[in-house]
């Protein structure tokens, strides 16, 4: 004998049965990166430098340009030249093949349009692919800490 009774047999019935699968249903159809997104891969794809910040910062500066690597490490292609950028640790997951940040993946070829400056770290870290670009003073942009549009 089975508990579940299809609706119309018994003498109870149920107004939203089946409609949490029609739900369900839409939110995943508008979802499309929902299948691209891994948000719980501790390692990243590629050498990343992220730093913890001390409140949200300002973001008057803007970055653009596109995302590449120099040696392993993450930079952003400028029409000025290579900029390396320190990213915010809290915010930031890594996916198999790029990283999440403030509700978007990003990949590397993908334009940026980052705010944030040129501030002093102490919080930050910097990975072993990376210490030779800043140990040659390559420019730097700190993406700040606040959720970009």
């Amino acid at each position: 004998m089975s508990i579940f009774r299809r609706r119309g047999t018994g003498s109870r019935s149920f107004p939203h049965q089946g409609k949490s699968t029609l739900i369900i249903a839409v939110v995943l159809a508008g979802c499309g990166a929902c299948a691209a997104m891994d948000t719980g891969s501790a390692d990243p794809p590629f050498s990343v430098i992220t730093y913890q910040p001390r409140g949200v910062g300002g973001d008057l500066a803007l970055l653009e340009g596109r995302l590449t690597l120099i040696d392993g490490c993450l930079v952003v292609d400028r029409a000025e030249g290579m900029t390396l950028v320190y990213l915010p640790r809290p915010t930031l997951r890594y996916t198999t093949d790029g990283f999440w940040l403030y509700g978007r993946i990003y990949r590397l070829g993908d334009p940026v349009s980052w705010g944030g400056g040129g501030y002093g770290l102490q919080d930050s870290t910097i990975p072993p692919a990376c210490m030779p670009l800043v140990d040659e003073m390559m420019p730097s942009f700190t993406v700040s800490s606040g959720p970009h549009a």
